[in-house]
């Protein structure tokens, strides 16, 4: 199977995600159960809505494809089709925190929420609607290094290394930096196939990512005394919007294939809309003859 990443380092990539990589990812999803019913609200091409439909086949479990997230009908689904776990971005939780409250927040089968990220509402989230909450940090081409739960509290954490996996965080030289240091998260796996085994027709970046014989997250955390990561940022040209990392690259060509624009950039300015870090703002420069038509 190959899916596409976010395109952080330029255009999109194609990760080569074998059966055995798709598999794996199950044992990263440690609060699922094998009689769970999972709503997948995100589209089959994005790595999570992907995923969870591999984990739910693997357990022997059930998914109920929905077409996309609405936050006025998303407990109405819940009901319906009896819905146990789900996955959400932080941005999601806070839509349904912002629903008035009502008798019926309680009223639903659901049993087990992952959050990605966690921030300082998710406990509330938690028990306002009587759930138990988890966090992840996963790539496309990985497969869950981090997990945390139930119901972590600590803003911004990540998880802990999970059993399988070996994590450093190192500088550029991929020297491992020093107690409560910042540094790019590497890592590697006991079992062969468990992460992409490559690019599509890319082995240019394939060697670049995977060099020295530990793949190269591109990401930045640091590592408090009990084990627990943190996401800082990412290293390379990419911003943040809604939980999920953009390539500036590929909305800057986007906005420069408009006959009028001569030059498309976008930027890292906060906007004070959405809660995280990297949301941007896009600009561009029109071409010398463009002549502004009326409104």
């Amino acid at each position: 199977m190959v899916l596409y990443t976010s395109g952080t380092t330029g255009p999109s990539k194609g990760a080569l995600c074998s059966y055995l990589h798709s598999w794996s990812m199950k044992n990263g999803f440690q609060h699922h159960r094998d009689d769970d019913r999972h709503l997948v609200p995100l589209p089959l091409f994005h790595a999570t809505g992907a995923i969870t439909t591999y984990c739910a086949l693997a357990r022997g479990g059930s998914i109920a494809l929905v077409d996309g997230f609405d936050t006025r009908a998303f407990w109405d689904l819940v009901r319906r089709y009896e819905i146990t776990t789900v996955g959400l971005l932080g941005v999601m939780t806070q839509f349904l925190l912002k629903q008035p409250p009502g008798p019926q927040d309680r009223d639903h089968t659901l049993r087990s929420v992952l959050v990605v990220p966690v921030d300082a509402d998710t406990p509330r989230f938690a028990e306002r609607f009587g759930v138990d909450t988890f966090t992840i940090f996963n790539m496309t081409e990985i497969s869950i290094p981090l997990f945390a739960g139930p119901n972590p509290s600590l803003p911004g954490v990540c998880g802990r290394v999970r059993a399988g996996f070996e994590v450093r965080l190192v500088d550029e030289h991929d020297i491992e930096v020093g107690p409560g240091e910042v540094g790019e998260m590497i890592l590697r796996t006991d079992m062969p196939w468990a992460v992409s085994h490559g690019y599509l027709n890319d082995p240019a970046a394939t060697a670049r990512t995977w060099r020295n014989g530990w793949f190269h997250t591109g990401d930045s955390f640091r590592v408090d005394a009990e084990g627990n990561y943190f996401f800082v940022d990412r290293l390379k040209d990419s911003v943040r919007r809604r939980g999920e990392n953009v390539s500036s690259f590929e909305v800057e060509n986007e906005i420069a294939t408009h006959p009028d624009v001569r030059e498309g950039r976008r930027d890292r300015r906060p906007q004070r809309a959405w809660r995280g870090r990297g949301h941007g703002r896009g600009g561009a420069r029109p071409r010398p003859d463009h002549r502004p038509r009326p409104p």
